[in-house]
């Protein structure tokens, strides 16, 4: 698998139905929550290239959910997504 960088603002816009506040994918790059790299001072995040051609939208909206760190949510997400 390869991965590509992707600025904050777009990963926000493309990854999310609802998006969240930049400041919060800001934190979770700064948290480590989420692979990215900081750059100049501008974040990026470390994107699969796979996921982001995936025309699979329960696999976008899945991936996402399972950023809220909540184990059952992530539980169900990894068994949906047969991981």
């Amino acid at each position: 698998m390869s991965t590509k960088l992707q600025a904050i603002g777009d990963y926000r816009k493309t990854r999310f139905i609802k998006p969240p506040d930049l400041r919060t994918i800001k934190k979770w790059c700064e948290n480590k929550q989420i692979p990215s790299k900081q750059i100049g001072g501008k974040w990026f995040v470390e994107v699969d290239e796979n996921f982001e051609e995936s025309a699979n939208p329960f696999s976008l909206v899945a991936k996402n959910v399972a950023l809220t760190g909540n184990k059952k949510v992530d539980d169900l997400v990894r068994h949906a997504l047969g991981r």
